[in-house]
């Protein structure tokens, strides 16, 4: 059987003119030219390169999380790593101040950046909210006037604190 009856013999199974044959084949042997054929894949350094700066990303904020909820609030089902367990001040179920960069201003810090500061806790840190709404501080001496902060807890915080 040559070429021309064996594509007569097809045209007239499946109903096609000889052109529709021809192209239905065309794309019939590149889709078995597909199959058979599996190219290796190839790595995009680009997308890898990504990928490790935002996973080290990720690392160094889960190292640097200081556990409080988009509210300020505090979450206190966070676990920092960075707690030593040996060090003479570390009580059980307290958790170390993060280290504070640069000045926190009195009249504009939120409620979670007050609690960072040494001595401050949630309430307290309300509490000098509440003060400056009525009365903005003209100076870092003026949060003594805060019902629980004193003269010792003021010496500790003292460094951190500004009034703008």
């Amino acid at each position: 059987m040559n070429k021309k009856d064996y594509f007569s013999r097809l045209q007239g199974l499946l109903g096609v003119s000889r052109q529709e044959l021809v192209i239905v084949l065309i794309i019939a042997s590149g889709l078995t030219a597909g199959l058979i054929y599996n190219p290796p894949e190839q790595s995009n350094p680009g997308v890898e390169e990504t990928i490790n700066i935002l996973d080290s990303l990720a690392e160094a904020r889960r190292k640097t999380y200081t556990g409080t909820n988009p509210d300020g609030s505090i979450n206190r089902e966070v676990k920092t790593d960075s707690i030593n367990i040996n060090s003479p001040k570390a009580k059980p179920g307290k958790e170390p101040k993060s280290t504070i960069m640069g000045k926190i201003d009195l009249n504009s810090a939120s409620k979670a950046k007050l609690i960072k500061l040494n001595g401050i806790g949630e309430k307290t840190a309300v509490k000098i909210i509440n003060y400056r709404k009525k009365t903005p501080f003209r100076k870092v001496e003026d949060i003594m006037n805060v019902k629980g902060i004193g003269p010792k807890k003021f010496e500790k915080m003292k460094e951190f604190i500004e009034v703008k």
